[in-house]
């Protein structure tokens, strides 16, 4: 038995939404619409006819990250225009299977391995399926520990005010159906229906990354210091072993040796078959960065809105077991400040995202050098390294329990 279930999908907010309806839509008093229109008023527009869909100019995807771009995107469902406190949000509605073919096809590759594709559809159904459940107005996205010395953020993944989820990296990539034009696509979303992962129970919260650089992290580095047992760290690899680099001569050791790993296929010509173009030049596994003195110090004063005055030492004071800074200590000529979670180390250490938060710092002459691995918070699911898992021969089955230890799957 099969369940219907319409989820609401908030795509761009601007203060007037352009869209280009292709077939024909009619609203709730019978009056028809088709072609380019501008919208300032809510709507609801619903298709007609199953051949119809929607097009959205210069939606940007990829905010704030190395990635971002602009693109027009085509959408199957219902379109609609809904009052924001910053104008209008265009949204979506449409069932939450043919929503996850555009997910899966958004986040990985349309041409990755099924059985990647499988396990991308069952954790992209159980978390959307858990944020509608958790819905709740959101007063404070951002949630904060402040204090002369100390500043510690925190961005929730509650759900949104206006919708029930947006389509771009703060909640689930949904680009639209362009993307999902091989057969797989259907297959994945066909063969796991009504397939979720529990945990006694419960819907689990099913995080996932693009790669975790070779040990996975626990949720509370990256959120409330809350933690669940499913998402623990574990090794990437066939062994799945705990493995704390939390201490900084270890982490140092460990990221030097760039020992193998599942998403260690930085050079594997598979790779191109499972990301999208906006992701193929990223360096997933191991990057670094290069500052002047200079350039770091008007960074950091500029994303932080403070005056940190000439940066003198950056320090972590605290890590998680992947090696992720949580808590990063910032000196400066000026003023010294310990700062965190993840998300808000990398923000202020970019001129967008800094790849993950698993890095050391090495002072040089007049400079810094930030080295680090992996590309995301690293809880859950590390996608690049699930996709090798799939190359390899893993079924979706194990993918999902390597990742997600002890947590089961279940039927809607």
């Amino acid at each position: 038995m099969s369940y219907n279930m319409e989820l609401r999908i908030g795509i761009c907010e601007k203060k007037v939404i352009e869209v280009i309806l292709n077939g024909m839509y009619k609203d709730a008093f019978g009056s028809c619409y088709s072609g380019r229109i501008s919208f300032a008023n809510e709507t609801l527009l619903i298709p007609q006819t199953s051949d119809c869909y929607f097009e959205l100019p210069q939606v940007t995807i990829g905010k704030q990250f190395h990635w971002q771009s602009n693109e027009t995107q085509r959408f199957k469902g219902a379109f609609e225009c809904v009052k924001t406190d910053c104008g209008f949000a265009a949204v979506n509605r449409i069932d939450i299977e043919e929503y996850l073919k555009s997910v899966i096809s958004s986040e990985m590759s349309a041409n990755a391995p099924l059985e990647l594709l499988k396990a991308q559809c069952v954790i992209a159904r159980s978390w959307a399926m858990r944020q509608v459940q958790h819905k709740r107005t959101v007063e404070n996205e951002i949630c904060c520990i402040n204090s002369e010395n100390r500043l510690i953020k925190w961005f929730e993944n509650s759900s949104h005010k206006y919708y029930d989820i947006c389509a771009d990296d703060h909640c689930q990539r949904y680009y639209g159906f362009m993307r999902s034009h091989n057969p797989n696509v259907d297959e994945a979303v066909k063969q796991t229906r009504n397939q979720v992962l529990t945990y006694n129970g419960e819907l689990c919260d099913a995080r996932y990354h693009k790669a975790c650089g070779g040990v996975t992290e626990r949720y509370s580095t990256a959120w409330d210091d809350i933690d669940y047992p499913y998402l623990q760290p574990i090794t990437d690899d066939e062994r799945a072993e705990s493995l704390d680099l939390s201490d900084e001569v270890a982490f140092r050791e460990w990221l030097n040796a760039e020992p193998a790993y599942f998403c260690n296929v930085q050079s594997d010509e598979n790779a191109k078959n499972y990301l999208n173009s906006f992701d193929l030049n990223i360096p997933f596994y191991r990057w670094s960065f290069y500052y002047t003195a200079e350039q770091l110090s008007e960074l950091i004063n500029s994303k932080s809105d403070m005056d940190f005055g000439s940066i003198k030492k950056l320090e972590a004071v605290k890590r998680g077991a992947s090696g992720r800074i949580c808590e990063l200590l910032i000196e400066g000529s000026r003023k010294s400040m310990i700062v965190g979670k993840e998300l808000e180390i990398r923000r202020l250490l970019s001129p967008s995202h800094l790849y993950s938060s698993a890095f050391v710092v090495n002072s040089l002459q007049n400079a810094f050098e930030i080295k680090g691995s992996g590309w995301g918070h690293g809880v859950g699911l590390c996608q690049i390294g699930a996709a090798a898992m799939a190359y390899r021969g893993y079924d979706y089955v194990q993918i999902l329990q390597h990742y997600y230890k002890g947590a089961e799957l279940a039927r809607v």
